[in-house]
């Protein structure tokens, strides 16, 4: 071999060595890993996690129902409407007061509002004579507040006119009256006196001797009648008519109730919001009204006429002489469907501000409605049922604040079996299905499911088997079809 075979033999296997060593170096390469490799490795792995099957209760869901709460009914209660300017002249309470049936609410031109629990509205003056409901009612508020004796019989008498002027001299008053009967009184007695004195003037006359008579001995007349008797008799007959005349006339005269000084008071009273202080004036003097022709008792002259009832928006107008908070604290919340069995009449419930979770309080079910659509007014606008909530104690909530309301009744759960974990089951065309770890696919029915789990029921399944809920064991999964 030449020189020139001889140097390119070696040429040719010195490039052989050199490839052979670089494909051995990256061949050696390829099996070793760094540290960083393998911790960007471990990252891309998904271990392994199983939970095991429990045999549990699933709870009912507690579903939180909002609404709104209410401290009570506002009540405004407007001066009577008189001739007179209305001033008032006492304030009888101050806010925070409790009021009742047959208080003295306030004093408006020297005149009392006296507030009364009837089931209605006195409507009219109600006088002697007078029947109705309304007469009843009176009677019924009078009763109960021990002036009026016997039942009501629905007609404005004696007894009734008496306890009325009793109401009044209780809180300090004398009732009004009308000037015009107490003159008819005076008249009628008047009346009674002339026949009075007429039938004794009669009577003496016919007691006289009559001079024509035959004399007695002595030669004295002897007494005897009158030649006609029949003017005393027909005077006994005007003494009789005079005397039922009076009567009429005092029955007639008794205590009336005057409505304008009457306001209704709801059942079980009511708090002062607030009252106009002495000297305001809340009414004014009505323009147009006639002189009604009313007196006090003892003749000052005075007026009442028919005022707006009490609730009436008044306080803005500025004729309110006190305003009222009546009514027991509640609150109305809208219940789902899913959650009425929780939030039956008597239920217990937990309320809580929507503002302010800390103010809390405990709270029964009054009633609850029949199921009602979704309207404007409804808090989430979900159909349900309106469940009013009643305190035994005052809630520290504001009137008119957004509430929530939980149920702490213990009610029936869903449904009692093997529980796993919503995110273990699997869906693929054999249908639901968990992979218990170490067998595959089992596939299961779920019975109810509620706060992250199911209650499942499959064939082989055990409470104590252990289901994947993340990663791969290395068995058959219900989901890889």
């Amino acid at each position: 071999m030449n020189v020139a075979a001889r140097r390119n033999a070696w040429i040719i296997a010195t490039a052989a060595g050199a490839v052979a060593v670089v494909v051995a170096s990256f061949a050696l390469g390829t099996q070793v890993r760094s540290p960083w490799e393998e911790a960007v490795a471990n990252s891309q792995r998904e271990p392994l996690v199983t939970v095991p099957v429990e045999r549990r209760a699933l709870a009912a869901d507690v579903t939180e129902s909002e609404g709104r709460y209410s401290a009570g009914s506002e009540l405004s209660v407007p001066a009577p409407v008189t001739d007179v300017p209305a001033v008032v002249t006492r304030q009888a309470f101050a806010p925070g007061d409790e009021v009742r049936s047959g208080d003295l609410l306030a004093e408006v031109s020297g005149r009392p509002v006296i507030g009364l629990t009837t089931p209605f509205r006195l409507y009219r003056d109600i006088r002697p004579g007078d029947q109705g409901p309304d007469v009843a009612a009176l009677q019924e508020a009078l009763a109960d507040l021990g002036l009026f004796t016997g039942p009501p019989d629905s007609v404005y008498g004696t007894a009734t006119a008496t306890a009325v002027r009793t109401l009044y001299g209780t809180l300090g008053y004398l009732p009004l009256v009308d000037k015009d009967l107490v003159e008819a009184v005076a008249e009628a007695e008047d009346a009674l006196a002339d026949a009075l004195r007429a039938q004794e003037e009669a009577l003496g006359s016919a007691a006289q001797p009559d001079p024509q008579a035959t004399p007695g001995p002595g030669g004295v007349p002897a007494p005897g009648p009158t030649t006609d008797p029949a003017p005393a008799a027909g005077l006994a007959d005007e003494v009789a008519e005079a005397e039922q005349a009076l009567a009429d006339a005092q029955f007639a005269a008794q205590t009336p109730l005057r409505v304008a000084e009457v306001t209704l008071l709801p059942e079980g009273g009511a708090t002062v919001l607030s009252a106009a202080p002495i000297g305001a004036e809340p009414g004014g003097t009505a323009a147009g009204v006639e002189d009604a022709g009313i007196e006090d008792a003892d003749g000052a002259d005075g007026a009442a006429g028919p005022g707006d009832p009490a609730g009436a928006d008044d306080a803005a107008a500025g004729n309110s002489v006190i305003r009222l908070l009546a009514g027991e604290p509640s609150a109305t919340v809208r219940v789902g469907v899913a959650s009425g069995a929780a939030f039956e009449p008597g239920a217990t419930v937990e309320v809580r501000a929507i503002s302010d979770t800390s103010l809390t309080a405990v709270a029964r079910v009054g009633s609850l409605s029949g199921f009602r659509q979704a309207d404007a007014g409804t808090p989430g606008g979900l159909p349900g049922y309106d469940a009013t909530l009643v305190f035994d104690d005052p809630p520290p909530f504001d009137d008119d604040a957004g509430v929530v309301a939980t149920s702490t009744e213990q009610v029936a759960p869903k449904a009692v079996g093997l529980t796993v974990p919503l995110i273990a089951l699997r869906e693929s065309a054999r249908g639901t299905s968990v992979n218990v770890s170490g067998r595959g696919a089992v596939v299961v029915e779920v019975i109810a499911t509620g706060d992250g789990h199911a209650v499942v029921e499959g064939d082989g399944l055990s409470a104590g088997d252990q289901v994947v809920v993340s990663g791969d064991d290395g068995g058959e999964l219900a989901g890889s079809e």
